[in-house]
């Protein structure tokens, strides 16, 4: 697992001056996603996040797509308050759009992502059983817990076996 957190970590340098407690949001794809699909995605929410307001003050945030699969956003709420749901309203307009734009499956929260042998798996709920009877996952596999909500659980938590998270209901 040491070599799945410093890949990880390592994709999650862009945030490392942002407080421990900014508010994050991830989506996942449902598909590994080409390297142009990945810079469209990723340019486009860097644009989004530089131009992003609450009641017209500007947020301070940041947008990475990493891992060819997820998309997150980080709000440093300690520099620029909060998001109001009108902004969080607006930042689901924009992921809609991308998922719409790149058929990337942003909205489907059926599926899950495990981190095995290197590579990312996406199993959904209804195979989660099956997957797990046969042998090709186990209750140590590691799943991604994309409901992480701040900045230090996505560094510590994100990525977890799946006996220790939420989605272990489904197996």
């Amino acid at each position: 697992m040491v070599s799945n957190q410093v890949a990880i970590q390592q994709e999650l340098d862009l945030f490392s001056s942002m407080s421990k407690d900014s508010r994050v949001w991830i989506w996942q794809s449902t598909k590994e996603v080409s390297a142009s699909d990945a810079i469209g995605v990723q340019s486009h929410m860097q644009d989004f996040v530089s131009q992003w307001v609450s009641h017209q003050k500007a947020l301070v945030a940041k947008a990475r797509f990493v891992l060819d699969r997820f998309l997150i956003v980080v709000l440093d709420q300690s520099v620029s308050g909060g998001a109001s749901g009108c902004s969080i309203d607006s930042l689901t307009h924009e992921i809609q759009k991308l998922d719409h734009q790149y058929h990337l499956g942003f909205m489907d929260r059926t599926k899950f992502c495990f981190w095995q042998e290197g590579q990312i798996l996406t199993v959904s709920m209804q195979e989660l059983s099956n997957i797990l009877g046969d042998g090709r996952l186990s209750v140590d596999s590691l799943v991604f817990d994309n409901l992480v909500n701040s900045l230090e659980a996505l560094r510590n938590s994100w990525l977890k076996p799946l006996s220790q998270s939420w989605h272990h209901r489904f197996a």
